[in-house]
């Protein structure tokens, strides 16, 4: 089963080293709805030491300074070397972000270390999505908070997308409906507090959720 993660992986690298250059001419109106989708979520509290898992080019370190809204600490975490390339220029030389080229799977940071954890339409191409959300909520302090959000299978479109795409050899592992986020999030130890789900166009639909971050063993 490694050696089979190890080759999706891979693939998921591959095909972003391509994508890298033309990410966000490419999907520019994809992903600016899909920010203002996340930005009652985001924007309506302060993040505090942010992580944002999946990063790609940062976009979201953006969305976050237009909607006024300032990190104490803001990391990018990706898997990419090409997408933080891109995401480098965006973020400047400040010293309240930084980039680490990590898969959420296995995330370098201590336990505790951040107050909010984001991940914004990276998590269908995760190779073990329970591992990377049992790791979000290892590097969370006790009470932060998870948003995270994704296609969603809930939608016909999106599940068409999932099975064209898949067609065409890109490196989606799974997508997954509102329902099944709710269920994993709590099997990995975070109790979710709202969620929704929302077509952003004719074709794309996502789910967005927020957990927070619980004694294990309190969960019933």
């Amino acid at each position: 089963m490694q050696h089979v993660d190890d080759v999706v992986a891979a693939r998921v690298r591959r095909e972003y080293a391509e994508a890298a250059a033309r990410y966000d001419r490419r999907w520019a109106a994809y992903l600016r709805a899909s920010m203002e989708l996340v930005r009652p979520w985001l924007a309506e509290m302060p993040a505090g030491a942010l992580l944002d898992v999946g990063c790609g080019t940062a976009l979201l370190l953006d969305a976050l300074r237009g909607w006024g809204v300032t990190p104490e600490r803001y990391v990018g975490a990706d898997p990419s070397p090409e997408m933080l390339r891109v995401a480098a220029g965006r973020i400047g030389d400040g010293a309240r972000a930084a980039l680490v080229c990590a898969p959420a799977e296995a995330l370098p940071f201590e336990d505790g270390a951040f107050d909010t954890v984001a991940s914004v339409s990276s998590l269908h191409y995760w190779t073990n999505a329970e591992a990377g959300l049992r790791e979000m909520r290892r590097v969370l302090r006790p009470g932060g908070r998870v948003i995270v959000a994704d296609w969603a299978r809930d939608f016909a479109t999106m599940r068409l997308m999932d099975a064209v795409t898949r067609l065409k050899g890109h490196a989606i592992v799974r997508t997954y409906a509102e329902r099944e986020i709710g269920a994993m999030l709590e099997e990995a130890g975070l109790r979710v507090v709202r969620s929704r789900r929302k077509k952003i166009g004719p074709l794309w639909g996502l789910w967005v959720a927020e957990a927070n971050k619980v004694d294990i063993n309190s969960l019933g």
